[in-house]
């Protein structure tokens, strides 16, 4: 499947853009001649040419600030992310190359961003109660299941919302979906709309790690981890990890639907990723961790930023050695 993003399919001719710019700083010379050599006339001129603080912002340096005691560092920043609202699904290959000398030529870490949709106080819930957000071929998989009670708890005048509403559980099975299977399981209000990362590490002969945590402002300065929980599975007999080939997101896989919402930085790792270093990432996605100073370059074997560095296509960003994943 070929994904483009546009913002119209009609070709506009250069020189009607360009009159569009021209009338734009036209009817604004009078606001550009009054804030001429500040930071606020500057704004306003890249702003006639369409480009908007997300993606090109002005800094000013220099001089005492009238309150010593604030100081702006607040930043909006413009990115993509796969939109999954419909049959979109994404399939890697899991075995790593024997270059990277990872246990069993298998990730240690799989780590992701993911934004499910927003389960509002009126609405009857998300699409579906039992979402399939990531699988191995091998039976490995994890979930996000719905069992919370959306709206009002009941329909007489005057009834309340359910705290809990926006919950749900996301469950690990590592040895595949059914009746009695084991899990890991966090319970968090993952359809709060906001972006969650999501972290399962694997060791082999102790078991599973599973990892959720958002922030609680997406500005760098304020941010903070908001929400966090971690379930841990033991397993020392056979793994189905180990055995994997490919891994997908998103495909249902029965009981389970497709997944719905967005998805950003899938990352597989060659090592065990601690808590505190996961935090940084949930806080600052985009950064390069890994265990230790400088490791991330010979750790991270697999990184798709599926758009968080303004790149839509399919290709595979990382340090050391070429990968590809499918959408």
């Amino acid at each position: 499947m070929t994904n483009a993003i546009s913002a119209s399919n009609d070709i506009i001719a250069q020189n009607d853009v360009l009159k569009r710019v021209y009338k734009r700083i036209y009817h604004n010379i009078p606001y550009l001649l009054k804030t001429k050599g500040t930071k606020a006339g500057l704004r306003a001129l890249i702003s006639t040419f369409g480009i908007s603080n997300t993606i090109l912002d002005v800094k000013e340096y220099g001089g005492s600030p009238k309150k010593p005691a604030v100081y702006k560092t607040q930043e909006n920043i413009y990115n993509y992310y796969l939109d999954m609202t419909g049959s979109q699904s994404i399939q890697t290959d899991f075995e790593l190359n024997t270059d990277w000398s990872g246990s069993y030529n298998r990730p240690q870490t799989v780590m992701f961003r993911m934004k499910p949709e927003t389960v509002h106080s009126s609405s009857l819930g998300p699409t579906n109660n039992i979402q399939k957000v990531f699988s191995l071929d091998s039976g490995t998989t994890l979930t996000l299941e719905y069992t919370g009670s959306s709206g009002v708890t009941s329909p007489y005048s005057g009834s309340v919302v359910d705290p809990e509403y926006q919950f749900a559980n996301l469950k690990l099975f590592p040895l595949g979906q059914g009746v009695g299977k084991p899990t890991a399981s966090v319970y968090l209000p993952f359809f709060n709309g906001s972006w969650w990362s999501v972290m399962v590490n694997f060791v082999y002969g102790v078991g599973f790690t599973l990892t959720a945590k958002s922030k609680n402002s997406e500005y760098v300065a304020s941010s903070a981890i908001q929400y966090s929980d971690t379930d841990t599975f033991s397993l020392t007999g056979l793994n189905p990890w180990i055995g994997a080939t490919t891994a997908d997101f998103g495909s249902p896989v029965s009981p389970a639907s497709h997944f719905s919402g967005g998805l950003q930085e899938v990352r597989y790792y060659t090592s065990e990723i601690s808590d505190d270093a996961f935090a940084d990432f949930t806080l600052n996605p985009q950064s390069y961790i890994g265990t230790g100073v400088n490791s991330a370059p010979e750790e991270l074997a697999f990184r798709a930023a599926l758009g968080s560095e303004l790149y839509t296509s399919s290709i595979s960003i990382h340090p050391k050695i070429s990968g590809s994943w499918q959408v």
